[in-house]
C-alpha cells in the first residue's frame, strides 16, 4: 500500500504524445491503436496480479506483483471464479463508468441464477460452448432481447481475458471467435431536417424544462456528439466558430464547425445549456417532440429471445439521446458527404461502425431516385 513502483513499456515517444490522465498516447500518433493495445495489456497484468495475489493470501508488495507480471511466477493456485470475478470489478470500477459496473453487477446476478436453475457448476473450466448455449436458453426463455445477451457475453469474455493474463485456466473454446454473440441493428430513429425544423420552430417559452431538452437535442443533432460528451461540453471548448472536443468514449478530437441553429440558441441563453441526467432528458424528449407534431406512425422491431416483434407506435415515443447523433450521420449521408469525412466529426474508427448509425427512409430514397433519374 502506498509504494509506487515503475514498470517499461518498452515504448519511447516525446510526452507532448502522452495523455496523462488516462495513461495512454494521443490517437492521432503514428500507430496509436497498436502502442495503446500494448500499454493496456501491461495495464491489466498488473491490475490482474493484484487481483491473484489477493486471491492467494498475499500481500500485493511490488516484488509480488512483477513476479506475476514478467511472467516469473510458476505456482498456479485454483482461484474461484465468482471471487474473481468480484475483484475484477472492484478494480475496474476505478476506471469505468458507474453504468459499467452495474452492468457487470447484472451479470452477476445472471450467472448465479442460471447455475441455480440450470445446476450447471460456473468455474474457469465449464464455461464453454455448451454453456454459452445454455445461457443463452437462459435469456431467451426470459423474454431478454438478443442485444442484451450479447452485451453480456462481451462483459464475460473480458473478465475471462483478464483471468488469462493472471495465468489462470480458462477453456480454450472461449477464445475462439465461435463464444461470441452478434449484435443486432435495431430500428432506430433519426429526424430528417423537416422535423428538425419543428423541434427549433416550437415555442417552449413557458417549459422551462423542455426547453432546455429540446435545446440540448438540437446541439446533438447538429454535433453529432454522445450524450456522455454533451454533459462534458462546456463553453471554452467553443473556439473559431467551432466546438473543440475529445469524445470520452474513443479519444478522438474533432472539431465540428457550430450549425446557425446552435449559434441562436447560445444568443438566446448567453451560453450553452446545461443538460439533464441522461435517464431525465430521455423522458422529456418524448414530451417535446410530441408537443412538435412529430407523431408519424413509424415500425417498431424489437428482438426478443428468437422472436421479432413489430409494432407500430408513434414516432415520439421511440425518440431518446442516441437519436440526436444518428440523425447528424444520416443527415450528412443523405447530403452527400462522403463517409469518410462524416467520421471526421463522429469520432467513429471503421465505416463499418458507422454505417450502423445510418438509416434509410423509404419515401427519402424514392424522391432521391427520382431526382437521379431526372438528372439523366
Amino acid at each position: 500500500k502506498g509504494t509506487k513502483t515503475l514498470f517499461s513499456t518498452g515504448i519511447e515517444i516525446s510526452k507532448d504524445f502522452c495523455d496523462k490522465k488516462q495513461n495512454l498516447i494521443f490517437p492521432d500518433y503514428p500507430d496509436a491503436p497498436k502502442l495503446n493495445y500494448q500499454i493496456s495489456v501491461i495495464t491489466n497484468k498488473i491490475r490482474n496480479a493484484i487481483i491473484i495475489l489477493n486471491h492467494q493470501g498475499i500481500e500485493p508488495t511490488t516484488s509480488e506483483v512483477k513476479n506475476i507480471v514478467l511472467d516469473n511466477e510458476t505456482v498456479k493456485k485454483k482461484t474461484d471464479f465468482f471471487t474473481f470475478f468480484d475483484d475484477f470489478v472492484i478494480i475496474k470500477s476505478k476506471s469505468t463508468r458507474i453504468a459499467t459496473s452495474l452492468n457487470y453487477k447484472k451479470l452477476k446476478s445472471h450467472l448465479l441464477n442460471f447455475q441455480t436453475e440450470s445446476d450447471y457448476k460456473i468455474t474457469f473450466a465449464s464455461i464453454n460452448f455448451d454453456f454459452f448455449i445454455q445461457f443463452q436458453n437462459y435469456f431467451i426463455s426470459r423474454n431478454l432481447q438478443i442485444n442484451y445477451f450479447a452485451n453480456n457475453i462481451r462483459l464475460l469474455k473480458s473478465i475471462l481475458s483478464a483471468a488469462d493474463i493472471s495465468n489462470i485456466k480458462i477453456n480454450d473454446e472461449v477464445k475462439t471467435k465461435s463464444f461470441k454473440a452478434s449484435y443486432i441493428v435495431t430500428d432506430s430513429v433519426y429526424l430528417n431536417d423537416e422535423e428538425l425544423q419543428k423541434l427549433i420552430q416550437l415555442d417552449l417559452s413557458k417549459y422551462s424544462g423542455m426547453d432546455r431538452t429540446r435545446d440540448t437535442f438540437i446541439i446533438g443533432a447538429f454535433t453529432g456528439l454522445r450524450y456522455s460528451d454533451i454533459l462534458k461540453l462546456t463553453d471554452d471548448k467553443i473556439q473559431n466558430n467551432a466546438i473543440k472536443i475529445r469524445h470520452i468514449k474513443t479519444g478522438k478530437w474533432v472539431n465540428i464547425p457550430i450549425h446557425q441553429a446552435i449559434h441562436n440558441i447560445i444568443k438566446k441563453r448567453g451560453g450553452l445549456p446545461k443538460p439533464l441526467d441522461h435517464s431525465d432528458f430521455n423522458k422529456q424528449i418524448k414530451k417535446v417532440a410530441k408537443k412538435a407534431g412529430i407523431s408519424q406512425i413509424v415500425s417498431s422491431n424489437k428482438y426478443i429471445g428468437k422472436q421479432i416483434i413489430e409494432s407500430r407506435v408513434p414516432k415520439y415515443q421511440i425518440i431518446s439521446s442516441h437519436t440526436m447523433r444518428r440523425s447528424f450521420i444520416t443527415n450528412l449521408h443523405h447530403k452527400g458527404m462522403p463517409l469518410r469525412n462524416i467520421m471526421d466529426f463522429s469520432g467513429h474508427s471503421t465505416i463499418s461502425s458507422l454505417e450502423r448509425y445510418i438509416k434509410s427512409d423509404l419515401n427519402e430514397s424514392k424522391n432521391l431516385l427520382l431526382e437521379i433519374w431526372k438528372l439523366k
